[in-house]
């Protein structure tokens, strides 16, 4: 058949229409038409989920009009959990400022929990730890080094006690509480004390490489597992450029310490170069030193405190809009990525959690990443 205008054939124009089409699309996709500076790189994303993202830039970008994402932190924006290998970096170092007076229990308010892996209270066996930590710090003040400390089997079962004491505590006390316990490990810090120990152990952990590693006493009766290493992806480093090159402000929103998330999300060297007044995380009351209890009159950001956050203390800015975009790989995330009918898009990193969270990532797996909800495949497991 003829187009009788110019002579081509209406199957030949079919034809190319076939191949070119979806190029055209895609480069429309992500509302950057000719400007690649604008474009949200390939590299790291699932195919899917790339397509996805650049289809929420497109649209948000074309209304022109102010928008937001809201992204948490720990397994989401970045590998790991700054919380996770802060204690590592403190226990490898020994370098609280009080354990030995506080037995490890600053923040909990019920010390007579039992933890069933240990057959005690809590309080028996902070006690414990705060023992043989003492014993360790005054080996230290003896001149032993740290590498002479890491071979004695008094620090493998101390290690060992910790991150098994931690785990026991997780389970029996409330989320608030778990939320509270990791940052009091800096308690007795001044402010710069703490700002400086929090920048040594991101500092090491990015140099490092991300690892779950088991620590196991010499008598096999403790173990558990200790978070070693941080990594900045490169595709969150690109997605938050995308997102602000394209009239897409980001915030991160996390139930860690904002001291920590902080330190990390706002240099630009190590982390993402994000204005403060874009990070909100967990708030300790002010004082010369770290004290383990939350600040009043702020909502604290975690499970439903985050969305209460965002709506009081994001949402205003944007005339009450909701963010365009949720991001988060929890359950203590599921409310946030649940909260808004209007949210265009809920992205899910994939640590194979269980719980409701898992059924955001059934729904997305069966929906082929065509849906409201889109899981990015991960190679690092939070489990």
């Amino acid at each position: 058949m003829l187009d009788l205008k110019n002579g081509t054939k209406i199957d030949e124009k079919m034809k190319f229409l076939h191949f070119c089409l979806p190029l055209v699309l895609a480069v429309c996709a992500c509302g950057c038409s000719r400007d690649s500076s604008r474009m949200l790189e390939t590299e790291g994303w699932d195919e899917s989920v790339h397509r996805a993202l650049c289809s929420v830039i497109a649209e948000t970008s074309a209304a022109g009009e102010g928008a937001y994402a809201v992204f948490d932190c720990d397994f989401t924006s970045i590998v790991h959990d700054v919380e996770h290998t802060l204690a590592t970096y403190l226990v490898e170092n020994l370098a609280f400022a009080e354990a030995p007076d506080h037995g490890f229990l600053d923040g909990v308010e019920d010390r007579s929990v039992m933890l069933e892996e240990w057959g005690m209270p809590a309080e028996q066996a902070g006690a414990v730890l705060a023992e043989e930590y003492a014993q360790l710090k005054a080996l230290q003040t003896e001149g032993l080094s740290l590498e002479e400390i890491h071979a004695l089997p008094l620090y493998l079962d101390f290690r060992a006690r910790f991150v098994s004491f931690n785990a026991a505590l997780v389970e029996v006390v409330d989320y608030g509480t778990d939320c509270l316990w990791s940052p009091s490990l800096l308690t007795g810090m001044t402010w710069e004390e703490a700002a400086a120990v929090v920048n040594a152990s991101l500092r090491h952990a990015l140099s490092i490489p991300p690892v779950m590693e088991s620590w196991i006493s010499p008598d096999g009766a403790f173990s558990g597992v200790a978070e070693k290493g941080l990594v900045v992806p490169a595709n969150t480093r690109n997605l938050f450029r995308a997102l602000q090159r394209n009239g897409i402000d980001v915030y991160i929103v996390s139930a860690s310490l904002e001291m920590i998330v902080e330190a990390l999300a706002c240099d630009p060297e190590m982390g993402f170069g994000l204005d403060p007044d874009r990070v909100f995380g967990v708030r300790l009351v002010d004082g010369e030193t770290l004290i383990p209890r939350y600040q009043e009159g702020y909502v604290q950001p975690y499970l439903e405190g985050k969305v209460q956050c965002v709506e009081t203390l994001i949402a205003p800015a944007y005339g009450g809009a909701a963010p365009v975009l949720v991001a988060g790989d929890s359950n203590g995330d599921y409310a946030m990525l649940t909260a808004w009918p209007s949210m265009k898009c809920g992205l899910i990193m994939d640590c194979g959690r269980k719980g409701k969270i898992a059924e955001l990532v059934a729904r997305a797996k069966a929906e082929r990443n065509r849906g409201r909800y889109v899981v990015q495949s991960t190679l690092y497991s939070a489990e």
